[in-house]
């Protein structure tokens, strides 16, 4: 029954997209908001029904991690780092229990991307249709986010305070947004490789090294985002070909 019901909704509304053939964006955008209203759906039943609170869930689990970590460093002789990893990890694991609902609707993205992606190749096989994604290198969000970037980002440095009401929802937002101009910084990377006809394996090992290695191509994605929305760098690009 969870499955049915997170998977239901989104189903719905996606295949609903198809047969009004509705563009592959606003499709995806139906289905994430079909997907969502199915995990909020199995929130409640689970919190009420079932007595489970997801939060406590993750911080429990967090917990067991970092005692696991903690009984690891003593083992390899770092008892005297331990306290202060313990310290670090504890506040990032707060930090990523003020991330949930953030992490939420990502994963809706994910699952409705998923579901409309295996349904266009479903359906394109058995009636012979031409479903489709645009492709990923056409990809442009609007100048605005930019803005509202800049603005949850200012805000952010004057409420650092958790204890603030307006910290979590400031944070969720970094991330969201954080996240779409990572995307658009990618689909820069496949734009560039495909106007200089560069290997596919370019951008796809692009998309590769930000999964594996965040810390250090994370950021430099990002911000090739944002320069690309905000100073057309595709318009650049293409007067220099």
């Amino acid at each position: 029954m969870p499955v049915t019901l997170v998977a239901g909704i989104g189903g719905i509304l996606i295949g609903h997209g198809m047969h009004k053939r509705y563009s592959a964006y606003e499709t995806l955008a139906r289905g994430v908001l079909g997907f969502i209203v199915g995990i909020l759906g199995l929130y409640v039943i689970t919190q009420l029904l079932l007595g489970v609170n997801w939060t406590e869930s993750i911080r429990e689990m967090l917990a067991e991690s970092i005692e696991i970590s903690a009984s690891m460093f003593e083992q390899f002789g770092m008892g005297a780092e331990t306290k202060q990893m313990m310290e670090l990890m504890e506040l990032q694991a707060d930090y990523v229990i003020q991330l949930v609902p953030a992490l939420l609707l990502i994963l809706a993205a994910v699952l409705a991307f998923l579901s409309q992606w295996i349904g266009y190749k479903a359906v394109n096989r058995i009636d012979r249709k031409n479903f489709h994604f645009p492709p990923f290198r056409t990809l442009q969000f609007p100048v605005s986010i930019i803005w509202i970037y800049l603005a949850v980002l200012l805000f952010s440095f004057f409420i650092n305070d958790q204890g603030n009401f307006l910290y979590q929802p400031i944070q969720n937002l970094l991330i969201l947004i954080g996240m779409l101009l990572v995307v658009q910084g990618l689909s820069f990377i496949f734009y560039y490789a495909h106007h200089k006809n560069m290997s596919k394996a370019i951008p796809v090992l692009s998309i590769v090294l930000v999964f594996l290695m965040p810390w250090l191509f994370l950021t430099f994605v990002r911000i090739l985002g944002i320069i690309d929305i905000g100073f057309r760098l595709r318009d650049y690009v293409e007067k220099r070909k």
